[in-house]
Formats: structure tokens, C-alpha cells, sequence
């Protein structure tokens, strides 16, 4: 993983929320591999205005004991130091989540778009398609070199 450079503790234009599995995807060797670390690289040198939540934090730590294969231990520890704020789940995120008609979301993906939401992010990067469509939170794939780097202003 990356350390972190930035000194990024908001945002003055677009704010981006990281799924774990751009996290993730860093580590395992996969056709993502590349565009997500990249964009990991970018979040730590403050030039993508990025934030995540403990959940997605705990979820790659869930990977580092649980994941096939499980990721290097360590992984959630150095992800969760490249983002200056990291947001916490609130019980008003729960009851949202749960309100929330989202068909194909799982409940971790309804937290995270409850708690990206009322941080203000427009957007998730992520490669979970059931994000697409939702209200309220874009989805832009990590692969997605296009709209990747109309989040860095590139």
C-alpha cells in the first residue's frame, strides 16, 4: 500500500467515497489491479478529494483474516492512515440504509451509500455495479479511465 501525503481534510470541489473493494483490489492480483492502485496513489497525494468510512476500513480487515485469499495483514491499518477524516456509521445511517429501495445492495453497500450521501460525496468508486442508478451517489468504476480522471480534474 501507499502512505498518505495529503493534507486533504475536505474538499473544494467533488467529494469521492472509496469502496472497499478499490482497497482491496490494490492488493490482490487482479484486472483492477492497476486502475485502483492508481487511484489509492492519488488519494494519498491529495490530488483525488477521497474519504471512506470505519465500515469499509473494517470490511478490508475482515479480508485480511477471512478473504480467499485472505489480503496481507496490515492492509486495513495503512488504508485507514491515507484518509485524513474517516466517516463513522450513526444510527440515523442505519435507519436510512434500511428505509432505502435499493435493489441488488447488500446491507454494507446501503450503510456505505447512506453515510457517503449525508457527507455530501457524489460519487462512489467502486466496481460493484449494483451501485449504478442509485439516487443520490454515481457510480464510477475504477476501470473507467475517463470519468477516473475527470475526478482528478484530468
Amino acid at each position: 500500500m501507499i502512505a498518505s501525503t495529503s493534507a486533504y481534510p475536505g474538499a473544494d470541489g467533488m467529494l469521492a467515497f472509496i469502496d472497499a473493494a478499490v482497497i482491496a483490489y490494490t492488493r490482490y492480483e487482479a484486472p483492477q489491479r492497476q486502475a485502483c492502485t492508481e487511484i489509492m496513489l492519488w488519494v494519498a497525494e491529495g490530488r483525488l478529494p477521497a474519504t471512506t468510512s470505519v465500515l469499509v476500513i473494517e470490511e478490508v480487515w475482515h479480508l485480511e483474516f477471512r478473504g480467499r485469499p485472505p489480503l496481507p495483514v496490515g492492509t486495513a491499518q495503512v488504508a485507514s492512515e491515507l484518509f485524513p477524516v474517516l466517516l463513522s456509521v450513526t444510527p440515523d445511517h442505519l435507519r436510512d440504509a434500511m428505509r432505502r429501495d435499493s435493489p441488488g445492495l447488500g446491507t454494507a453497500d446501503r450503510l456505505h451509500a447512506a453515510v457517503a450521501i449525508e457527507a455530501g460525496c457524489e460519487v462512489i468508486v467502486t466496481t460493484d455495479r449494483a451501485f449504478d442508478g442509485l439516487d443520490g451517489l454515481r457510480r464510477v468504476d475504477p476501470r473507467d479511465t475517463a470519468a477516473v480522471k475527470a475526478l482528478v480534474g484530468g
